[in-house]
């Protein structure tokens, strides 16, 4: 965010731009908590729920606004903002005062001190002096200060029994399981008014809304909603406008149709066309399969019963893919187990209810084997005595967590675990596919005008894909790298072109190229018996928490990834980890993963260990998790 306000401060000096404003303001508002929830995770309390607090909001930012239209805007800034906010909630009980019975009221209080870095980035339009903007906003949450109490308010002269005193369960720490990372869409509306009728100076008052997209903590649902109301000094720069130049070269009008450069390609009509890629393009087809994992565990909520919304408790018409994620796939275990038996027909599996920490009900984790033997039984028509029903206080090999951590393990460890002497039904599951790869593996396309303008609301098409567009000056060389889905579109022709049209000091101008596509189909390498390789995408099944050991069902798979890529190939390992323990420890399992997988290979083999995912990959499911505890395997297999 930083970049980006010292990029749009450096584009203010640039004179194609009509206008650019900076500014610097002070803000005050409300931090409205939107919470539901009895239990805060280390601060023990008898509340039956919080459901929401306020706070006094307060914000220090500058920011600057960058014109790319007529009336649009698109603007940064980057500020500090107070999250301050108390919850606070009150208990009724009934007491005996004396001998007589009276009502008791508790207040249950958090208070929290939060302080957060918050840098937004927004697209506006201005209407006359008024000025109205969307966007986003991400923050960067500082170390927070919490404190936790219950105090018996009345009646008076009351107190607990267990302190003696009218105050009990006081803590005082930080937010547990709190973000690091805050996201906020972002809603505004202001006025720009002058200080004269020339002076570059104004000042503007504002409303705006925080809307807060992530909660505070993985722990509980805890979001903030802040409205609030800045008052801001803004500074405009203004653009000397720019001459235009005899526009008699301009032989396009903005009425012609931009299919017409299809049938004159060489036409040059004011822009120049740059693409890098020596006007011709391969696409090469290569054959791909993909050994997603088995993870046989089915996940439940705090003392549930039933399987959560996110499992498939049907047969699902659509077949898995080389691109879907482990996490989906995983939500059609049901799906996968039910077909295996009905492919083996001989094959019985056990399922072993498990609870973890707080679960106090020892008949719960029978109910959860039970549930899932009913959908397989109801939804799939599988034999009742094909499954056997168990139940297990501890799961085994159980996620460890303290602290912090302990609401993790208990979300992996309450679960049914589906096993079976019958090895094939929880090997990976494979899926076959194609792989496209474009050499080279990106366009760069770039413009040009006679006088070295910028070109304005432009478009870039390649075939029918628009790869590029804009209402402002087209200032960069676009990089266009091709989805899966463009190359088996390009792949099917012998030719594409890549067109650019805009606004050239108010004329429209246009221009395109002709690319030859050479496309190498997979049948074609095989009729021709051209050297050729299949990419083999295999993922172990999950390794026990904090551990390294190669199990008896890695050896399994291990197998199975022998058989198939030979000594030849070329193989690359990858060791992953969740993100539970420390990020050092966590790069150091990795590798050791990764190591006692590569030692299990033969061929050409490189392994590395990525260590925990980084913050964009998701881990709030126990699945997500468990899942990354795994070693990816990408072998390059030659066919000869």
């Amino acid at each position: 965010m930083i970049r980006l306000l010292i990029a749009l401060v450096v584009l203010a000096v640039q004179p194609s731009l009509a206008q650019t404003i900076i500014d610097a303001g002070i803000a005050a508002g409300v931090n409205a908590a939107r919470t539901e929830f009895s239990q805060l995770p280390g601060f023990p309390s008898c509340c039956p729920l919080y459901d929401g607090g306020t706070g006094l909001a307060l914000g220090l930012n500058a920011g600057v606004e960058v014109d790319i239209g007529r009336s649009w805007y698109v603007g940064s800034r980057i500020g500090v903002w107070s999250r301050d906010h108390t919850l606070a909630m009150d208990e009724y009980a009934n007491v005996i005062v004396g001998d007589v019975l009276t009502t008791a009221t508790i207040t249950h209080t958090i208070d929290v001190q939060l302080t957060e870095i918050l840098g937004e980035f927004r697209l506006g339009k201005r209407l006359g002096r008024f000025l109205l903007s969307t966007g986003v906003g991400v923050g960067s949450m500082g170390r927070s200060s919490l404190s936790a109490e219950e105090r018996l308010v009345d009646p008076n002269g009351a107190t607990f029994t267990d302190t003696q005193t009218n105050v009990r369960n006081q803590r005082r720490g930080e937010i547990p399981d709190q973000r690091s990372v805050g996201i906020y869409a972002l809603l505004s509306a202001g006025l720009d008014v002058p200080l004269s009728a020339h002076s570059p100076w104004s000042l503007s008052p504002e409303v705006g809304m925080q809307i807060g997209l992530r909660s505070i903590t993985t722990a509980v649902p805890w979001d903030l909603l802040i409205p609030s109301f800045r008052l801001s000094v803004r500074y405009a720069f203004n653009k000397t406008p720019v001459e235009t130049p005899d526009s008699a070269a301009f032989v396009f009008t903005p009425t012609q149709r931009q299919s017409e450069l299809l049938d004159a390609p060489q036409n040059i009509v004011g822009v120049s066309l740059d693409v890098d890629v020596r006007k011709k393009i391969t696409i090469e087809e290569t054959e791909r399969e993909r050994f997603i994992p088995i993870l046989p565990f089915l996940f439940f909520e705090r003392n549930g019963d039933t399987l959560p919304a996110r499992y498939h408790r049907r047969a699902s018409s659509d077949p898995a893919t080389v691109d879907e994620s482990s996490t989906d796939f995983h939500h059609r275990l049901i799906t996968v187990l039910a077909e295996r038996l009905m492919q083996e027909p001989s094959a019985t599996i056990v399922l072993t209810g498990t609870l973890c920490n707080g679960e106090t009900d020892v008949d719960l984790a029978r109910r959860r084997a039970e549930h899932v033997r009913m959908v397989l039984v109801q939804n799939y028509g599988i034999n009742k005595q094909r499954i056997i029903v168990s139940t297990r206080r501890e799961a085994s090999q159980p996620t460890i967590g303290s602290g912090d951590e302990s609401f993790y393990a208990d979300e992996e460890n309450r679960r049914v675990e589906v096993t079976t002497a019958s090895p094939s039904l929880l090997l990976p599951y494979a899926v076959r596919d194609t792989l496209l790869s474009m050499s080279p593996p990106v366009m760069r396309i770039a413009a040009t005008t006679p006088d070295n303008a910028l070109l304005e609301e432009w478009s870039v098409n390649v075939g029918t894909t628009t790869v590029g567009s804009s209402d402002g000056p087209l200032r960069r060389t676009l990089t266009y790298a091709p989805s899966q889905s463009d190359l088996r579109t390009l792949v099917t022709t012998d030719s594409t072109s890549v067109i650019i049209s805009g606004s050239h000091h108010g004329s429209f101008v246009a221009d395109s190229v002709r690319l030859d596509v050479a496309p190498i189909r997979l049948f074609e390498k095989r009729r021709r018996i051209e050297n050729d390789s299949i990419v083999e995408d295999f993922e172990l099944i999950v390794f026990p928490f904090n551990s390294a050991e190669i199990t008896d069902m890695h050896e399994r798979v291990l197998a199975l990834v022998r058989e198939r890529i030979g000594a030849q190939a070329r193989v690359v390992v990858l060791g992953t980890t969740d993100i539970l323990g420390s990020a050092s420890a966590n790069m150091t399992l990795s590798t050791e993963r990764a190591r006692a997988v590569a030692t299990q290979l033969r061929g050409n083999v490189t392994y590395n260990g990525s260590g925990e995912p980084s913050a964009d990959v998701e881990q709030n499911l126990p699945e997500q998790r468990m899942l990354r505890r795994s070693v990816r395997i990408r072998a390059y297999v030659p066919i000869r």
